[in-house]
């Protein structure tokens, strides 16, 4: 079940062709006081809807977004926003870093992604367009040299458990 922060666009469907936009970092637990306010007040002034990610990781939203909207969605990997420290701590451990609970980011569907990523950059939230919803009911990742696809246990197609495998 997805955590949707903002009330005020929750009946506004989700709809082929929004922007996915990842605003903090992925894979790293930080103090989200600040981001949380600044990401809800900037959702708000966009008509947008964001998951937070607190008690998931980055592929959990992924999945919970598609199943909750029926929607497919397409994600560029190296898109998402992940410190080079948090996957070296990843590789030391065999974890998928896109699979850690990451307080103090957020996934963020919205009509204007570059524009919203702007204003969070200028209030100091890293974020970055990272996809798009589709009208598929496929949940894509697109690694440099292979695509994977999300499954309904969160993870890609071939990982069994938190472990790392590609």
């Amino acid at each position: 079940m997805t955590t949707w922060m903002n009330t005020k666009a929750i009946e506004r469907p989700l709809t082929p062709g929004l922007q996915l936009v990842a605003a903090g970092w992925a894979g790293k637990n930080q103090d989200d006081g600040d981001i949380s306010s600044i990401v809800r007040e900037i959702s708000d002034e966009y008509e947008a809807l964001n998951f937070d990610l607190s008690d998931c990781g980055m592929f959990d939203a992924l999945w919970n977004i598609g199943q909750e909207s029926g929607l497919g969605l397409e994600v560029e990997a190296a898109l998402i926003p992940i410190l080079q420290e948090t996957i070296e701590q990843c590789e030391k451990r065999e974890l998928n870093p896109y699979r850690l609970p990451s307080k103090g980011c957020f996934v963020i569907a919205v009509s204007d992604g570059y524009g919203i990523s702007r204003e969070l950059r200028e209030r100091s939230v890293y974020a970055n367009v990272i996809g798009h919803l589709t009208r598929s009911n496929d949940r894509i990742v697109i690694f440099q040299d292979h695509i994977q696809y999300l499954g309904s246990d969160c993870t890609t197609k071939g990982e069994n458990d938190a472990r790392k495998d590609s």
